[in-house]
């Protein structure tokens, strides 16, 4: 394949290795203008809000948007800490890229704050470990594909149970999966 970059991923391969180190800190006290000005000027999708260095949010655009533009608010009155997502997640540098996917799917957040002795190095987003390492993501698709779900009705055998279980995208009963996984 032309033109297509293969990494090969080692799974020591570490956080450093992968964050992006260009990055934007303001304070809480700074104003959404100023924000939007830095992000537009640095080609970036998000700022960390730090407070004696360290990391106390991030407002990313998307934040902007929904929190700031939409309400009709004048970004040039509006506070960061007033809008930014917070506590904020981070991960040590020397983490593993697979520690960095875990904690991005438990946390349930698109990107962690990287820190090195407990000050801001970068920044690593669930696209960036995607780009890099999209196998690390099959583990945790492949435990989705087979889950324990409440009550309904299965959809094999048209049954009433108090727990079902997903399997390939049908929600079943116990006896339905032992028959699909025969």
């Amino acid at each position: 394949m032309k033109n297509c970059i293969k990494y090969e991923v080692i799974p020591t391969t570490t956080i450093e290795e992968v964050m992006r180190k260009d990055i934007i800190k303001l304070t809480p006290e700074d104003t959404v203008a100023k924000a939007a000005r830095e992000m537009s000027k640095k080609d970036l999708g998000c700022i960390v809000i730090v407070e004696n260095s360290k990391p106390i949010g991030v407002v990313t655009e998307r934040d902007i948007v929904k929190r700031v533009i939409s309400k009709g608010k004048k970004p040039s009155k509006v506070k960061l800490g007033s809008v930014m997502s917070s506590p904020v997640i981070t991960v040590d540098y020397d983490s593993s890229i697979h520690e960095a996917s875990k904690i991005i799917s438990e946390e349930n957040v698109r990107r962690l704050i990287v820190t090195k002795n407990d000050e801001i190095v970068g920044i690593v987003t669930s696209i960036d470990l995607l780009n890099y390492a999209p196998e690390i993501f099959e583990e945790e698709i492949e435990e989705r594909e087979e889950r324990e779900i409440g009550p309904g009705i299965c959809e094999i055998c048209g049954q009433h149970f108090q727990n079902l279980n997903e399997v390939n995208g049908k929600y079943v009963c116990d006896n339905c999966k032992k028959i699909l996984e025969g």
